[in-house]
């Protein structure tokens, strides 16, 4: 049995991984567009910052691959896909022939169609190669703009902040991150980041980008304008799928699949951030690693495991506050009873969102104690109704109620 994997990211290592250990004699071919082997790209801020070297990324050396018997091709794309004589085509023109084939071929970052961004010292960040030249770049001037108040914005903002830059964040929603907080989080999250010394405009629609004499301007929409050495860009990412579709797999947003993460090709799977699950692309490290297992398992046995989603979930530290959200961690509305602990001098932000005695999202910003155990709970569905007003209480023993 041929297994081909296309794409070297979390979700298609992992799914390389699965295939090997459940067939130890198949063959694993994985072919990945870029020239280094998988690497955590949470990491990538500590290159920026100037931490760790850019191999320090790396989940494994290229040797390891070869030691697990996974055939790594790097610096190869897939341009195209036969699924009646289920064959790839690579960039190089070779073709390759397969049994079963996962698609991981990830995301792009998304850039927004505004003047300026071809210009010298725009960036995007989602690869090591877009990592090292804003490095480059960083060294020859004294200021950074971040176009987007993300999670990847903000940790690229204090990544070039600890690299001894000005930096600004333009957010064009009314507050900082979101997708993950409501307004009374946001709060204390900017002003933590402001005693930082990062810089937040709000409201910030980019207008332009100019060309300057002593660098680049970035416009707004409202009039608002600032001067910087270099501007990146943080605004999403875009499903790389492009080979599918010319092939006629049904996609969207990603390639679409079933709860077995099955394409509408029955040897064909996809996982991660190419993958549409009941419409939604995830885009988050834990969807990647739980599908590309599950990925890998079924095209060793075909509708052998179940995919049901993934709760989202966020663990990690923003400009060194740390930061959890798990679930839907902004609901509200009728029938959502909240719950909040709120502390902007201390910095430290608590929410739960109940709906039916059941906790459907949670925010703990500040102090991660906490985190994990509500996961399980929502997880589990656990009914807390007789526990809601004391959950969030420091003397209330949250770790017994989620281990109950």
């Amino acid at each position: 049995m041929r297994y081909v994997i296309a794409g070297g990211g979390v979700a298609g290592v992992t799914a390389a991984k699965e295939i090997r250990k459940l067939d130890p004699e198949g063959r694993v071919d994985l072919f990945s567009s870029e020239s280094y082997p998988y690497y955590f790209r949470p990491k990538l801020w500590e290159f920026i910052a100037g931490r760790i070297s850019p191999e320090a990324t790396y989940y494994r050396p290229e040797s390891w691959y070869a030691e697990q018997g996974i055939n790594l091709y790097l610096h190869t794309a897939v341009t195209g896909l036969d699924t009646n004589e289920k064959v790839l085509t690579l960039a190089n023109e070779r073709a390759v022939s397969f049994d079963r084939l996962v698609i991981a071929s990830g995301g792009r970052s998304f850039v927004p169609p505004v003047e300026g961004v071809g210009l010298d010292g725009v960036f995007a960040l989602r690869t090591l190669d877009d990592a090292k030249a804003i490095v480059t770049w960083a060294d020859t001037v004294q200021s950074a703009v971040l176009i987007g108040g993300g999670l990847l914005g903000l940790e690229t903002a204090k990544a070039l902040a600890d690299r001894g830059l000005m930096v600004s964040v333009v957010e064009f929603m009314p507050r900082l991150l979101p997708r993950q907080l409501d307004e009374p989080g946001a709060d204390v999250l900017q002003a933590y980041l402001e005693k930082q010394s990062l810089g937040i405009y709000l409201d910030g629609m980019t207008e332009k980008i100019i060309s300057t004499p002593g660098g680049l301007t970035v416009q707004l929409g409202d009039g608002r304008q600032i001067e910087t050495g270099m501007v990146v860009f943080s605004t999403g990412i875009r499903s790389n799928i492009e080979p599918w579709q010319s092939c006629g797999l049904p996609s969207d947003r990603g390639v679409q699949v079933d709860d077995y993460l099955m394409t509408a090709h029955a040897d064909i799977y996809a996982a991660g951030d190419a993958a549409e699950y009941d419409g939604i692309v995830y885009g988050i490290i834990p969807a990647a690693t739980e599908q590309g297992k599950i990925a890998g398992a079924n095209a060793v046995s075909a509708r052998s495991v179940v995919y049901t989603g993934t709760i989202p979930s966020t663990r990690l530290k923003i400009a060194g506050m740390a930061f959890n959200a798990y679930g839907d961690s902004t609901l509200e509305g009728e029938g959502i009873v909240v719950r909040r602990v709120v502390d902007v001098a201390a910095g430290r932000y608590e929410r739960v969102a109940i709906q039916k005695g059941v906790i459907r999202g949670a925010i703990i910003l500040g102090d991660s104690r906490k985190g994990l155990s509500l996961k399980r709970l929502i997880e589990v569905e656990m009914d807390v109704s007789a526990h809601a007003d004391r959950l969030l209480e420091d003397d209330f023993d949250l770790k017994s109620l989620a281990s109950a």
